[in-house]
Formats: structure tokens, sequence, C-alpha cells
């Protein structure tokens, strides 16, 4: 009886699941190419596709809101994730948006930030890459690697609530999920099964 019982809860929750997109993640950090528009279209932008070179990609934060409060954040007074690229990627720079310093070193970001929030997403930064082989490969996020505000995550504040903290998670569902595919699309039913996967954690 017990077996079946948690069949069935585990069946609900895929189902529940598999009907969310990308952009119904609250504080979800993705990596985007180009930068996306809004948030109804991000799955559109998780991958690279183009000739092996120099690209830029995008780290959005979409749906922020306040873990304490229960209410979506305004400004955005900061926020911490690595980048975990894959060997034959190089990154070449990074640029943050004017009002931002990073008390860390690319690829880990701990981040003071004062930025609005616009139709739900704000751009964290315009990352340069490079990868010259054309090999399928795949990034990650993860929490940095010291100094993490809440152990084990990755997360932003509010600038507005004392710069309170919460809990920020990959856009794709999970840590072990990538965000983002170099040569090939990353399917979107591997966001829905990390996020079933981050409820049993």
């Amino acid at each position: 009886m017990k077996f079946a019982r948690t069949v069935m809860i585990t069946l609900a929750l895929a189902v529940l699941v598999a009907g969310t997109t990308l952009a119904e993640l609250d504080n979800a950090i993705g990596i985007y190419h180009p930068l996306p528009t809004g948030t109804d279209n991000l799955m559109d932008h998780t991958n690279y596709t183009g000739q092996p070179g120099a690209f830029q990609v995008y780290a959005v934060l979409t749906n922020p809101n306040n873990d304490n409060t229960g209410t979506p954040i305004a400004n955005l007074g900061g926020f911490e994730f690595r980048l975990e690229l894959p060997g034959a990627v190089a990154l070449t720079g990074v640029q943050l948006p004017a009002s931002c310093t990073n008390f860390l070193s690319p690829p880990e970001f701990l981040v003071g930030a004062n930025l609005p929030v616009i139709g739900g997403m704000v751009t964290l930064a315009t990352i340069s890459l490079a990868e010259m082989s054309g090999q399928k490969s795949s990034i990650y996020l993860a929490p940095v690697n010291s100094v993490a505000s809440i152990p084990g995550a990755m997360a932003i504040a509010d600038a507005d609530d004392e710069f309170s903290l919460s809990e920020a998670v990959p856009a794709s569902g999970g840590f072990d999920v990538p965000v983002f595919g170099l040569y090939f699309v990353p399917p979107e039913e591997d966001a829905s099964w990390g996020r079933v996967k981050t409820l049993y954690r």
C-alpha cells in the first residue's frame, strides 16, 4: 500500500511538473543566447548552434521572489553562482551592469548589485566565451566554492528588504542538469525531471 501511494504521488508530481516551463521557476538563473526579450520563450535561447569561435551568452535571473516575504523582488541587491564550463570552452570576458561589483573572480560570482527587475527578469552578466572544437558540450550552474551565503545553494538578495537572502535555482531545475548546450539543444524534459528530483532532496 505504501509503495502504491509513493508511486501515485511521484506520478502526480511528474504530471504537474511536465507542464512547467523554465519561465515558471522562481528565482531561476539561466544562461541564454541570444539575450531573451521575455520569459515566454526561454527554451529557445538555451543553446549555441553557430560556428566554432567566440560568442556571448547572458546570465539572466527570472521570477525573483523574496523567500522571507513571499513577494516579488523589485530591486535585486546581489547574486551568487558559479559557472561550470567544459574544458574546451574558454571564458574570455565578463561584463557586469554598471551598478554591480564582483567580490570573487569569474567563473565565480559573488556580486553586490542594484538592479531593477523588469517584466520578471534581470540580466546579471554578459559572458564572452570561445569554443573551437565544435563538439557538443554542456554548461552548468553551481553554488560558489567558498563563502556561499546559503551553504550548498546559489543566492539572490532583495535590495528593498535589507538585502535579505533567498535561494536561487538553476533554470534547468537542478545542478546536475545543464542550463545551456553547445551545438545541441538541452531537452526541456530534463528541466522537469530536475525539478522533480529536487523535491526529494
